[in-house]
């Protein structure tokens, strides 16, 4: 059996999808908003966490910040690489410091927070 494929139709199809480098689309200026925002923190939504080992519940950003005085220190990982590392000494004199960091995290990520929490905020696009 012979089965004859109309060339026309095809085509017709295939302009209506976008090339794998996006490099025929035309979005508009709503749209580009829209695609932007969805990897963005939701700062409404944010889910404050305590030391200890969590899992992140979606694609999104982790805030953690440590303060202290002298001796303190605070840890932060994610899948076992360090993003947050803080100890405490003494620095021209001062009493006192802090840091803060923001990593981008996805859902299921081993999050290990030691000396320190966290706040979980969830991409726009995953709300």
């Amino acid at each position: 059996m012979v089965m004859q494929v109309d060339e026309n139709i095809i085509l017709e199809v295939l302009n209506d999808k976008a090339d794998l480098d996006l490099n025929n689309i035309n979005p508009s200026d709503t749209i580009k908003n829209l695609l932007i925002r969805w990897g963005l923190p939701d700062y409404t939504a944010g889910i404050v966490y305590q030391a200890g080992t969590h899992k992140a519940p979606a694609s999104g950003f982790i805030y953690a910040m440590k303060w202290g005085n002298y001796g303190a220190s605070g840890k932060v990982s994610v899948n076992g690489a360090e993003v947050l590392c803080f100890q405490w000494g003494i620095y021209n004199g001062k009493d006192g410091a802090g840091v803060g960091i923001m990593a981008p995290v996805v859902e299921n990520d081993d999050i290990v927070a030691t000396g320190t929490g966290f706040t979980f905020y969830p991409c726009q696009g995953v709300v």
